[in-house]
């Protein structure tokens, strides 16, 4: 039977042609070119160079694919890394031995700088001002960090730091003030202290791939001398409501995930008391995704609660207390956000070494 009038054989053919060097291309792509020369006869209008080229087209452009598939899936396994730690006191006995260790305050970071730096946000409550002004209020306690010591916490890595604790005040407003201008200057935002109770108990919010983070502080101590109120510069102290205006806050300026950081519980106890339980559990009930303790200057237990994280006290984090094994264990807590959720947290321990330097054990 002849072909139908309007069949265009020529285009036909044409197409058949273009649809078998197609499928030869792949075909040679995925099997190489050595394992065919022997039975495919290549003619004359195609030339080995061209094929060839026509071949690394292909296997380029699917490597570069998989390639970009691959380092997509490993990025979304991954998440958004956080990184918290505790207590920082970087005056006293650490300032001494940083003196005798060649002054730099990048001393007591050193041995774990590198493995600090891959989080994508790090956290740790700042145990004091950081400051060379104000007037020592003579507590039994009294701390104030070198205006270097921000050289140590920027080298180490640190994003935000909480001042909402009993030390803050140890030398006056004179020196907060000082203290909260310095750490803003080397962007670390600090959290839990301001101007007022407005500022101190304001979120924090950072934007990392697309996701919304926001930190929140406050203090269990520093109720009649030290405490933001509406005209008073000072740190937010723990309050059912006014966290619960803070959580609000924060979801309405787009939070995905909410981290309340606390200092409370009683000093050196390795078991949380029953305030730090029922606050920790309560701000979940409220809205937090996590709650980092600190405090009690040593490591005490997370626990998983309504689907919220609780690291009860993340202990020391670097301290001068070489009193006792447990004191001088330091750990760095690790939460892994994926799909705007925190998927697992884990703790790893560290060691605060005889030079009060971080290192693993």
């Amino acid at each position: 039977m002849p072909p139908h009038p309007s069949f265009d054989s020529y285009g036909f053919r044409y197409v058949l042609k273009v649809s078998a060097l197609l499928g030869l291309l792949l075909f040679v792509a995925d099997f190489g070119v050595g394992e065919l020369s022997e039975n495919i006869l290549l003619k004359p209008y195609t030339s080995t160079a061209s094929l060839d080229a026509s071949i690394a087209e292909i296997r380029e452009g699917r490597l570069e694919r998989e390639l970009t598939a691959l380092a997509k899936s490993q990025e979304e396994e991954r998440g958004i890394v956080l990184g918290f730690g505790g207590d920082i006191m970087l005056d006293r006995g650490v300032e001494a031995s940083i003196a005798q260790n060649g002054g730099s305050f990048t001393f007591p970071f050193e041995k774990v700088a590198e493995r600090l730096r891959e989080y994508d946000i790090l956290f740790g409550n700042l145990e004091g001002p950081v400051s060379d002004k104000g007037s020592d209020r003579q507590n039994l306690y009294s701390f104030r960090m070198s205006p270097r010591a921000i050289g140590g916490l920027t080298f180490a890595g640190f994003d935000v730091v909480s001042v909402a604790n009993n030390h803050t005040g140890d030398w006056g407003v004179e020196a907060l003030r000082d203290t909260l201008a310095r750490l803003r200057e080397a962007d670390i935002a600090p959290v839990g202290a301001g101007e007022d109770d407005m500022e101190a108990y304001a979120p924090v919010l950072f934007t990392v791939k697309g996701v919304r983070i926001a930190f929140l502080a406050a203090s269990q101590f520093g109720k009649g001398h030290f405490v933001a109120g509406e005209d008073t510069t000072g740190i937010a102290l723990i309050d059912e409501a006014r966290l619960h205006e803070s959580i609000l806050s924060a979801r309405e300026e787009g939070a995905d995930i909410v981290i309340i950081s606390f200092h409370y519980g009683d000093e050196y106890t390795a078991e949380p008391n029953a305030f730090e339980r029922r606050i920790a559990r309560k701000a979940i009930d409220l809205g937090a995704d996590l709650v980092i303790g600190h405090h009690p200057h040593v490591l005490q237990p997370i626990e998983v609660y309504k689907g919220g994280y609780i690291a009860y006290s993340l202990g020391n984090f670097i301290f001068d207390q070489g009193f006792s094994p447990e004191t001088m264990t330091s750990g760095i807590l690790t939460a892994r956000v994926v799909n705007k959720k925190i998927k697992d947290v884990a703790i790893e321990r560290l060691i605060i070494n005889k030079d009060f330097q971080l290192e693993f054990p």
